[in-house]
């Protein structure tokens, strides 16, 4: 799954269960942040799907941390912890 701008956008409710869903495949999960540059033709071509942490811009070290915080959000989301309210 490739993480860019132009990608699907989902709160952090429907990203929790978009999360799940791939968790629950058999197949392994990979979500990769594009670079400055974005990606290659060859990369793009073999994601399955490409999702957007935000329509702004991030540098490469705080999309990570985005997507850090959004992870953690969507385990306390399916595990009925209290952090996401």
């Amino acid at each position: 799954m490739l993480l860019t701008e132009n990608g699907k956008q989902r709160d952090s409710v429907q990203f929790s269960n978009w999360l799940d869903q791939l968790i629950q495949q058999p197949k392994p999960v990979a979500l990769v942040i594009g670079g400055a540059a974005g990606f290659s033709k060859e990369i793009r071509d073999q994601a399955q799907e490409f999702c957007s942490l935000s329509l702004l811009t991030y540098p490469h070290k705080f999309a990570r941390l985005i997507l850090v915080e959004q992870l953690y959000r969507a385990y306390t989301i399916q595990t009925k912890h209290p952090y996401h309210k």
